[in-house]
């Protein structure tokens, strides 16, 4: 009898199962799909204003660009002159460091249902990359907070992941209660 049960409800349970991983993919998409919206949006509005500006003075904004970009590499100088061994390395590793294209091409199309563009893959893997480095500074600080040495452990990033998403650094994820995390302890 036990057995005849077990046969009728494991397939309910899988299907359940399966039903929370879709809705969790789902979610998550839908997150890609609203942060291509923007990226679309912002695109379009800097579209706009570089065809205003370029309307006002052409030939004044080739020069100001080169001060600009030197400007920046001389910041950026001046920072990594500040950085300790650790920091050099971690810097290093984040300068290399990418997500395959393709795999981002294709979570894209998914999201948007349409043809994404090498460029919006190139531009979300940008975005990724930097969701990505915030999340591990934020872990690094979370084990500097609980005097801890050695590599990041999953606890430390779901820390960083809740602290972000406390101040609102990651787009559109729902506020969760702590009853949801409780299964993380």
């Amino acid at each position: 009898m036990k057995k005849e049960k077990m046969k009728r409800i494991m397939p309910v349970l899988r299907m359940k199962r399966e039903r929370k991983k879709v809705k969790k993919v789902t979610r998550g998409l839908l997150m890609m799909k609203k942060i291509l919206d923007l990226l679309r949006k912002k695109a379009r509005r800097a579209d706009s204003e570089e065809d205003a500006d370029s309307d006002d003075s052409e030939d004044s904004d080739a020069g100001h660009d080169r001060t600009a970009i030197h400007e920046g590499d001389d910041n950026i100088r001046a920072l990594l002159s500040q950085f300790n061994h650790d920091q050099q390395n971690r810097y290093e590793y984040y300068r290399r460091a990418a997500f395959q294209r393709t795999n981002i091409k294709k979570v894209m199309q998914t999201v948007a249902n349409s043809a994404v563009s090498q460029t919006m893959s190139i531009v979300m893997g940008g975005i990724t990359k930097v969701f990505v480095g915030e999340l591990i500074e934020t872990a690094r600080t979370v084990m500097d907070e609980w005097k801890e040495n050695g590599p990041i452990k999953p606890r430390h990033l779901r820390e960083a992941y809740r602290r972000m998403r406390s101040v609102g650094l990651v787009p559109y994820a729902p506020h969760r209660g702590r009853r949801a995390l409780r299964h993380y302890r």
